[in-house]
Parts: C-alpha cells; sequence; structure tokens
C-alpha cells in the first residue's frame, strides 16, 4: 500500500489483484478509509485535511486508488 500526498491530493494506493471487482468495497469516514473483501481488512488513517466528500475510487487491474482532494485552506487579507 502506497499513500502518495500530490499537495492538492492525497492518493491510497493498493494491491487488492487477488479480488473480484465486485467483492471489493469502499467506505470513507471522517479521518478514516477502510477497504472490505472477502477475508480482507484494511484501514487507513486520513489527515483531518483531506475532504473525505471529494473520495473517487477505480479499481484497474487490480490496483484500487482512492483518491482525496485537500479541503480549502482559509486566507487570512
Amino acid at each position: 500500500m502506497d499513500v502518495v500526498d500530490d499537495g492538492d491530493e492525497l492518493r491510497v494506493i493498493m494491491d487488492v489483484m487477488w479480488f473480484d471487482k465486485d467483492d471489493v468495497v469502499v467506505n470513507v469516514f471522517p479521518g478514516e478509509l477502510q477497504v472490505k473483501a472477502p477475508g480482507f481488512f484494511k484501514t487507513v488513517s486520513l489527515p483531518e485535511n483531506v475532504d473525505v466528500g471529494s473520495a473517487r475510487s477505480r479499481l484497474n487491474n487490480g490496483v484500487l486508488e482512492v483518491v482525496f482532494r485537500r479541503k480549502a485552506r482559509w486566507k487570512k487579507t
């Protein structure tokens, strides 16, 4: 598993090639990403500045990628 910080986005990349696409379930909660499949359960802690509502996931060739946007930062004027 890799967690990649691209500045504006956070990407979680995980190898799930031994599971069918229909068997993989991704749940996102404030501060946590859960990936479930038969006999498999993985949680990943997420930083506070990640917008969990922006989560996008894709499963391609056995690699699951979940992408989150960072929350907008308030700028002082």
